[in-house]
């Protein structure tokens, strides 16, 4: 196979699909934002990158509490619709039944997996989007797709998203046990 080089291109596959939550204008409101992840462990926190023109930052500095949820692909459409229709432009509050969560962000009820989270700190780059670091205070999981504690993700049917494609993937099948396969390695 050859290896060829294509330039500066940010190909970062997959990215996570993920609907951001919070309460803006006293209704909650759904964002789809694929830039995503995780940057510690103890205490949980999180890093999203929000695009400048998202209506959920137009009350940024009001907002406390917000949720990460994490949809199965069976919700594909609402996810999409969520993020190609502005805020501004239209009512998301009823796109998915909503819960409160524990701390008051409203949570995708439906959603496999949602993270409820505490505003941590908003960080202005400069560029197109304001990145959030939010800490996880909660977590919520439909009980049928946890096996041992921990979420079945095969199970979930989450979606992976690739950007400069324009398509949503389902995340697949487990392809081997972390910090164990490679136990076993032995370069000749």
């Amino acid at each position: 196979m050859i290896r060829k080089n294509y330039g500066p291109q940010l190909w970062f596959y997959p990215l996570p699909v993920v609907v951001v939550g919070a309460e803006v204008r006293g209704k909650p409101t759904f964002t789809t934002i694929a830039w995503c992840t995780p940057v510690e462990d103890e205490p949980p926190l999180i890093l999203s990158a929000i695009a400048r023109e998202h209506y959920i930052l137009s009350e940024r500095e009001k907002i406390q509490v917000y949720s990460l949820n994490f949809p199965s692909e069976n919700q594909v459409r609402e996810v999409d619709y969520c993020g190609i229709v502005s805020g501004y432009e239209c009512d998301k509050s009823s796109v998915f039944r909503v819960e409160d969560g524990k701390y008051g962000a409203p949570l995708i009820a439906e959603a496999p997996l949602s993270l409820e989270c505490r505003v941590r700190q908003w960080l202005d780059i400069g560029e197109s989007c304001w990145l959030l670091v939010g800490e996880v205070v909660e977590s919520y999981a439909i009980e049928a797709y946890v096996r041992e504690g921990k979420p079945d993700v095969s199970q979930m049917k989450f979606m992976t998203y690739l950007s400069k494609v324009g398509e949503y993937h389902s995340v697949g099948e487990k392809v081997a046990k972390a910090r164990h396969i490679g136990r076993g390695f032995r370069k000749e």
